[in-house]
């Protein structure tokens, strides 16, 4: 569960992959893949061209709740989320594709930050909470989990 340095052309990447995340994207031939969305993840259009679905939805319940029920982007089991503002809503992702995962709708979440100085959800936070004893002991993450900062 370390932190990896990786190149994307003229990109710097940072990764984390916390159970297993990077390992389940090799399988399924998408890592490379999601390590390109950092480029081209606001382009619906090429997305649509990968593959990738904007309007998948999963299911909760039948209520209806304040936040969004889909993900930025699904394709083959894969959540993906791209988060430039707050922490908190990346653990709203991460509830969602927590919550996905225990519902077998998805088998691995990916997560792309940016590395900007405003940007307060960031791959350093995401890994000390999936690794702190808090969330382990009450707030347990199922879900395998990859995480991608690019600057």
């Amino acid at each position: 569960m370390k932190k990896e340095k990786y190149s994307n052309h003229d990109q710097k990447l940072e990764e984390y992959s916390y159970k297993g995340g990077k390992e389940i994207l090799k399988k399924k031939n998408l890592l490379d893949e999601c390590r390109k969305l950092t480029k081209i993840w606001e382009d619906s259009e090429q997305m649509k061209e990968l593959g990738w679905d904007d309007e998948h939805k999963f299911r909760i319940d039948k209520k209806k709740l304040s936040r969004p029920k889909r993900f930025d982007y699904y394709k083959d089991g894969v959540a993906l989320e791209h988060e430039q503002k707050q922490q908190m809503d990346a653990r709203w992702h991460l509830m969602k594709m927590d919550i996905g995962y225990q519902k077998n709708e998805l088998d691995v979440g990916v997560f792309l930050f940016p590395k900007i100085p405003r940007n307060d959800a960031n791959l350093d936070r995401m890994k000390k909470e999936l690794e702190s004893k808090l969330y382990q002991k009450y707030f347990p993450i199922e879900v395998p989990i990859f995480v991608i900062q690019y600057k």
